[in-house]
């Protein structure tokens, strides 16, 4: 993974890129990076042999669950959020239950559960 950089004046070269969580999936639609605290995280390519796997499971999988009318499977490049403060993630394959389907918007999958805030992180003594 590389951290991706702003090239504008005002920022190092190096400087990793921070935004709002909206600002991101705005900029970064369709490309492959993360969002983690804030930061943009430009991904490596993925491999050929990693990406034919991805497909087939995504292949298999899709056929099955729209056989069964259980759900929807999504591949890479798509944004899952599972809490407010957390990181933004984009797994290889996605399975998301059809009672979980108003989770799902445009370009990302809302993984918060509806109704719960989010926690404060805890404190663990050593």
């Amino acid at each position: 993974m590389s951290r991706a950089t702003d090239h504008d004046a005002t920022t190092s070269p190096t400087a990793p890129v921070r935004m709002t969580y909206e600002e991101f999936l705005d900029r970064y639609h369709g490309r492959h990076a993360e969002w983690v605290e804030g930061e943009v995280i430009e991904m490596s390519p993925t491999s050929r042999e990693n990406q034919q796997l991805g497909d087939f499971l995504t292949a298999i999988l899709t056929h099955f669950v729209e056989a069964h009318e259980r759900g929807v499977i999504l591949s890479s490049r798509f944004q899952m959020k599972t809490k407010a403060r957390l990181a933004g993630r984009e797994p290889d394959v996605l399975f998301l239950a059809e009672e979980h389907r108003g989770r799902l918007h445009e370009n990302f999958l809302d993984g918060r559960r509806p109704g719960r805030r989010d926690r404060e992180p805890r404190q663990c003594d050593p």
